[in-house]
């Protein structure tokens, strides 16, 4: 049975500690987890209580560090778990992590989808922020839902339109372009062909081009 024969607090990290057994490296762990077990220098430590040392080390340890992640910008659950992952958690640890930031509202799928409309209505549509939140792994259910608030993107159309006509002449093949545009922006073909009934495309770019 293994001896703990030095522990040694990082100078620029208080809260973990390099711990020593029978003169060798073991491990680095939180100075919190020693303090759970009763760790000191001459404490004698089974396999299996060592086992839980890391087990509790590394699961506080993937809750810090998901914890920093979050902090710097909003990410969706789907996010956090794949980052954690990469970062090669175990399982038991990030589904720990994902619980607590979820109870701590660190973690909010539905509110996320909210921010991310409220912030990309104005130049996406509908169709595309759809895709976007479905690619950071937001469920459709909850992207559906966010999404009923859109309303009709007629009026973010049409100015979408006239910043992208500037200096150019509305001819048929500027509409084509400009259609291939709207879509690319995921705006919906049926509003974007409203929008399109009260522009006259014909050569020449002034104002009289506006019913």
């Amino acid at each position: 049975m293994p001896i703990v024969t030095d522990i040694k607090v990082k100078p620029k990290n208080q809260e973990l500690a390099s711990l020593f057994c029978d003169g060798e490296f073991c491990t680095v762990v939180q100075t919190e987890i020693l303090v759970k077990f009763g760790v000191k220098i001459g404490t004698n430590l089974s396999q299996s209580t060592l086992n839980e040392i890391l087990k509790d080390s590394g699961v506080k340890s993937c809750f810090e560090f998901a914890l920093k992640y979050v902090s710097a910008r909003l990410k969706t659950e789907y996010e956090v778990k794949k980052h954690l992952k990469e970062k090669e958690y175990l399982p038991e640890a990030i589904n720990n992590a994902i619980a607590k930031l979820k109870e701590y509202k660190y973690i909010n799928d539905e509110y996320y989808a909210n921010v991310y409309i409220d912030i990309n209505k104005s130049r996406m549509g509908y169709k595309k922020i759809a895709y976007n939140l479905t690619r950071h792994g937001v469920n459709s259910n909850i992207v559906n839902e966010a999404l009923e608030n859109l309303g009709d993107q007629q009026e973010v159309i049409l100015i979408t339109i006239k910043k992208y006509m500037k200096a150019k002449v509305y001819d048929y093949k500027t509409k084509d372009k400009l259609y291939r545009f709207l879509v690319g922006r995921g705006f919906k073909h049926t509003q974007i062909m409203s929008v399109f009934n009260d522009i006259n495309f014909k050569n020449g770019d002034n104002d009289e081009n506006w019913d």
